[in-house]
Order: C-alpha cells, then sequence, then structure tokens
C-alpha cells in the first residue's frame, strides 16, 4: 500500500509517500512537531489528520515507531526543490 504525507509550512507544501503506515506516521507526526500543517491519504483517498493518525496503525504499532528521514519535493509558486527534512 501507499500512504501519502500532505504537509504545508511558511507558503511551501510537500508530500512523500511512505509504503507502510508505521512510517507514514511517524515522518508526518515529526513534520507536525516542527510545525507543518499535517495529513495522510491512504490509498483509497481517505484523509487523516493529526490526532486520527492512530486509526491508521494496528494494535502495538505506535510502541515501534521511530523516525525516518525522506527526500520530500518541496511544490511551491515559483520553484520545485528537493529538501531533507528530518
Amino acid at each position: 500500500m501507499t500512504f501519502t504525507i500532505h504537509a504545508s509550512k511558511d507558503g511551501h507544501l510537500v508530500q512523500t509517500l511512505r509504503l507502510k503506515p508505521q512510517a507514514a506516521v511517524s515522518k508526518a507526526r515529526s513534520l507536525n512537531k516542527a510545525g507543518w500543517e499535517v495529513h495522510i491519504t491512504n490509498p483509497q483517498g481517505a484523509s487523516f489528520s493529526p490526532p486520527m493518525f492512530g486509526e491508521l496503525l494496528q494494535p502495538g504499532d505506535d510502541a515501534g515507531l521511530a523516525p525516518d528521514r525522506a527526500t520530500l519535493v518541496a511544490l511551491s509558486d515559483d520553484t520545485t526543490e528537493s529538501a531533507m527534512l528530518s
């Protein structure tokens, strides 16, 4: 399955893909903690805001979450660039 993380901050929009819900939730939570507005969409197109992230996880998954790193494509009105966010 593919989960898409959508984040925005200071006029910048980023999207990144994760194959596992645990990785998607971990990345989305770290972005949210860094001040980004974040939501995750699942393969069926349903959108999950930060209070709903736990719905993507199976019981016990939350305890094993570790931060991950991703290359994100930053999308803004005037530029497209790659950025490393952790």
